[in-house]
């Protein structure tokens, strides 16, 4: 139902706080994602913002937003791949990469099984992979290969499955949880006390990204079969592994959105009332 001019004139006047803190937010998570070499401590910091932005209390972005736009929010994201939804022969894969360390902002990451024996080389160079026990293959690394960028309204944004691993589908809003309630985001959590934040957890152990002499350098640190929710990560200061690496995808995303482009632009020209 369409807003009175006076009903939007009193959301945008409850909402001015949140929106000009909305404005410093994304000036934060744009100096991050353009960083050369951002750390995990900087996308920890970052799943706050997005976690009060897209989802706390329904999220700020969905009070901000309505009364300044005049319509329904919607923000940019990778179209989602075929295979999305239904179980994969894979042992895990990653869409999206946000740039980091030099990889094409979309390339798709995915580990098939290799069999409980059969050792098999790296597959792609460059990048360097140290991936002894892992077949691993990236598509869209190509620059001629373009995906699809679509727009999703914000349920949609956040509820995209980006991830996959333990036979399962992982969205975007499970992963932003994930490190700003357990990975130490914002609190330290209990690891134990949800299956997908289990799996997240296991699938940070998996292996990470690095800069090495330049270039993207991807690390594998446990054979594929063995990882579990008690193991404890093994991953230094300089390392990226791919469920952080989904923070800086969707933090990119959010900023490149040209809904929130426009609703920076109309903020920054308001006076409060």
């Amino acid at each position: 139902m369409a807003l009175s001019p006076e009903e939007k004139l009193s959301m945008i006047a409850a909402t001015y706080d949140a929106a000009k803190a909305m404005i410093d937010d994304l000036e934060h998570i744009r100096e991050t994602i353009a960083k050369p070499l951002p750390t995990s401590g900087d996308l920890r910091r970052m799943s706050n913002l997005l976690r009060r932005l897209l989802i706390d209390n329904g999220g700020d972005l969905r009070k901000i937003a309505p009364p300044r736009l005049d319509r329904r929010l919607y923000l940019a994201a990778p179209a989602s791949c075929p295979e999305a939804g239904s179980e994969q022969p894979w042992i895990f894969a990653s869409f999206g990469s946000g740039g980091l360390f030099g990889f094409r902002p979309e390339v798709r990451f995915v580990f098939h099984d290799p069999g409980p024996t059969r050792i098999v080389a790296p597959l792609v160079s460059p990048p360097y992979v140290d991936a002894p026990r892992a077949e691993f293959s990236l598509y869209g690394a190509d620059r001629e290969q373009e995906h699809e960028i679509i727009t999703l309204p914000l349920r949609g944004f956040l509820t995209q499955q980006v991830l996959y691993y333990g036979r399962r589908w992982i969205s975007r809003e499970e992963i932003i949880k994930y490190v700003a309630n357990v990975a130490s985001g914002v609190h330290s959590g209990d690891r134990d006390r949800d299956e997908v934040f289990n799996l997240l957890h296991q699938a940070r152990q998996m292996c990470a990204v690095y800069s090495f002499e330049g270039k993207p350098s991807l690390r594998v640190y446990q054979p594929m079969r063995i990882v579990n929710s008690e193991t404890p990560l093994d991953i230094d200061k300089d390392g990226v592994d791919f469920v952080f690496m989904q923070i800086l995808s969707s933090a990119r995303y959010l900023s490149m959105s040209p809904d929130i482009i426009a609703l920076e632009e109309i903020i920054r020209h308001e006076r409060r009332s």
